[in-house]
């Protein structure tokens, strides 16, 4: 089985990050990965989500803000609903 390799965006508009990485979870052979992203909702999760990209909703600057510590934490939490 093909490992999963999630994606993390803090933000769900697309700006330049945002389209190379669109392009990269196009371009990822399904039968060799399994691509997730976790992104607040938005454009970004709309666009992955027609490249067939599972995608989780992230609260807007839940990693944006606050110390390395929250941050973490914030990471944790994620895998609470992965």
């Amino acid at each position: 089985m093909a490992p999963e390799v999630l994606f993390i965006n803090h933000v769900g508009v697309v700006g330049g990050a945002e389209e190379s990485l669109l392009v990269l979870l196009g371009a990822l052979d399904p039968a060799r990965y399994r691509a997730r992203l976790a992104a607040p909702s938005g454009e970004l999760a709309v666009r992955a989500a027609a490249l067939e990209v599972p995608c989780w909703p992230l609260p807007p600057g839940r990693l944006r803000r606050g110390s390395p510590v929250q941050r973490v934490r914030s990471l944790a939490w994620l895998g609470t609903v992965a």
